[in-house]
């Protein structure tokens, strides 16, 4: 009898099928698995290549039959690799691994995991021509070490064996080995086994500490893994503070003082681990120097640890405050990235939540941490979002947390945003009557809201700044700004150079007078300008900007010298950016030498 089986579509036919399903999927986003299904079973396919593999065994999964996924990988797999040239095949055999550790860890189908990881290990070890480098870095390993406790060990171990497999990382080998050792370390850590997380953990730093002359391991590579240890094997903070002096000692000077600030911070997490939470705050002064170039919009990841000490020492006041102006320095959108969902912002939100709802705790900086947190939407959605606890709603938190965010589900955006900082203004009066931050906060919302006009907002300001002696670039900004806007670009240039308390501080006001024609309030007030007082404008701002950079040096070099300074004064990556900066105005003042000089130090 003839073949009545309709042939195989392969090949390029394949190709065209396959790009006409990807692309319907890109474009409806909807999952419609029936129609995908049958547009797949309509005739037999085959996978003639490793390639048509990947993308039709992913259809498949799109459509839902996890079953003709690996039968595609199974069936066309084999076939594939009989066919393939020796140089090629070790290349297939891992490619085919790592698609049934995919599906399977889909499925979550433990045994077909191990067997997967198994094969992908025998691949590493029985194939010598395998390209290594290119399984290396395989985003699945990254979520089996994390996610799966039962392949843990195993996906560290693969990774570990590719790595050696890598000609390249011949100088890394310390470095991988530490990192081998700092994962099982975690992996035994999330499983509560604490000795053989701390022996993991040791055997990392005595690592380093051994690598050879041509082993690749830098200060950096110390302070990274230090700061990933330190809490597991705090008992090697000796040996961190050794290693890093050592290796930074021909480094500039910013440079080495940053290197002592990471050193106070991982001895303080360290004297906290061993139980001496009085020995951990002592070293916090040492250790709150800022060093995230984008610290004033999302703070360093320290902060965290000092409010939950602070908490935990009983002393509110000082937790609250930290917690405040952490929150305050949080919320320039410029700059947002993912430190904005970072451990220390999680904690201390969390905090905060957790002191709102204590009736004995009646601290003004609580309520002022919501007040604050309502001028920047991702960092109100955030700390909503974490005083939701299980399935109970916000406003069953407590009293406060009821009173506070008495409008969610009512209102949203803007209006919300609004209503919870009237909420949490009026509940900080109650508190702290007349207290500075109040006012400062308050008259800026007030004039967002239209309940006053910009004169008012100013002289609020003024009065605000005055009182809490604040020298903070934001209130700087906001009083130039409402200046503006209550008289004229002019009048607020006429005034003089605020005194700010950081280089930090300069170099993001310097930069914002500098860039001010690019805001949308700049460039309102200074389109109503003639062409020749817009002119005169930009060069009184980079005068100005230029004054306040020469500030911010000052004060920065003076901590570089001497150890001691505000928290802001200390990046050297910040100084860097100053320099550069300073440098340009010289340059426009045709001070070449000058500039040079400072593009130097700069670098």
């Amino acid at each position: 009898m003839p073949n009545t089986q309709p042939p195989f579509l392969t090949g390029p036919d394949l190709d065209n099928l396959m790009n006409r399903l990807e692309a319907d999927l890109e474009e409806t986003r909807s999952g419609k698995e029936a129609d995908l299904t049958a547009r797949l079973r309509a005739q037999p396919l085959r996978a003639d290549s490793i390639d048509a593999i990947r993308r039709l065994y992913t259809l498949w999964m799109h459509a839902g039959d996890t079953a003709a996924a690996r039968a595609v990988i199974d069936q066309d797999g084999a076939r594939v690799l009989d066919a393939a040239l020796p140089a090629t095949k070790p290349d297939i055999r891992m490619q085919l691994a790592l698609y049934r550790v995919q599906i399977a860890h889909y499925l979550r189908e433990e045994d077909a995991i191990r067997a997967a990881l198994d094969e992908m290990r025998a691949v590493v070890r029985t194939e010598p021509a395998l390209d290594a480098a290119r399984y290396f870095r395989l985003d699945i390993l990254d979520t089996l070490e994390r996610d799966a406790a039962e392949h843990t060990f195993d996906a560290i171990e693969l990774r570990h064996e590719l790595s050696l497999k890598v000609p390249a990382r011949d100088t890394l080998r310390a470095y991988d080995e530490a990192t081998r050792q700092t994962k099982r370390a975690w992996a035994f850590k999330r499983l509560d086994r604490t000795d053989e997380a701390r022996t993991a953990g040791e055997a990392a730093i005595d690592t380093l500490a051994a690598a050879g002359a041509g082993q690749d391991v830098d200060a950096d590579d110390w302070l990274s893994f230090g700061h990933e240890l330190i809490e597991i094997a705090p008992q090697r903070i000796d040996a961190i503070r050794r290693a890093v002096t050592a290796l930074v000692s021909g480094r500039a000077l910013p440079q080495r003082r940053e290197a002592e600030v990471r050193l106070a911070r991982l001895a303080a997490r360290a004297s906290h681990a061993q139980g001496d939470l009085q020995g951990a705050l002592a070293l916090c002064e040492a250790a709150r120097y800022d060093l995230e170039p984008d610290s004033g919009n999302c703070p360093d990841d320290f902060a965290g640890h000092e409010v939950r000490w602070l908490t935990e020492a009983g002393r509110f006041e000082e937790a609250g405050r930290r917690a405040f102006f952490y929150i305050y320095a949080c919320g320039f959108s410029h700059y947002l990235n993912d430190r904005s969902e970072d451990d220390a912002h999680e904690t201390i939100m969390r905090i905060i939540h957790e002191r709102l709802a204590r009736l004995d705790d009646t601290l003004v900086w609580w309520p002022l941490c919501v007040m604050r947190a309502c001028g920047f939407e991702p960092t109100f959605n955030r700390l909503t979002e974490l005083g939701v606890q299980g399935e109970t709603p916000i406003t069953s938190r407590s009293p406060l947390h009821a009173l506070l965010y008495a409008a969610l589900g009512q209102l949203h955006g803007d209006a919300l945003r609004q209503a919870v900082a009237t909420a949490a203004g009026e509940e900080a009066r109650q508190r702290a009557p007349g207290h500075p931050w109040i006012e400062r906060l308050a008259a800026v919302y007030d004039e967002q809201a239209g309940r006053i006009d910009a004169a008012t907002a100013l002289t609020r300001l003024l009065a605000a700044a005055r009182d809490g002696d604040m020298h903070d670039w934001r209130t700087a900004n906001m009083i130039f700004e409402a200046r503006a806007r209550a008289h004229d670009v002019f009048s607020a240039l006429a005034e003089p150079p605020p005194e700010l308390q950081s280089g930090h501080d300069c170099y993001i006001y310097g930069t914002n007078r500098v860039d001010w024609n690019e805001t949308p309030e700049g460039e309102k007030r200074l389109s109503r300008l003639l062409p020749t007082q817009r002119e005169q404008a930009q060069t009184q701002l980079n005068q100005l900007a230029k004054t306040i950079y020469e500030q911010g040096r000052a004060r920065m070099e003076r901590f570089f010298e001497t150890g001691q300074g505000h928290p802001g004064d200390a990046c050297a990556h910040v100084y860097s950016m100053l320099c550069n900066n300073l440098a340009i105005r010289y340059s426009t003042d045709k001070r070449h030498r000058d500039a040079i000089a400072l593009h130097r130090a700069g670098i």
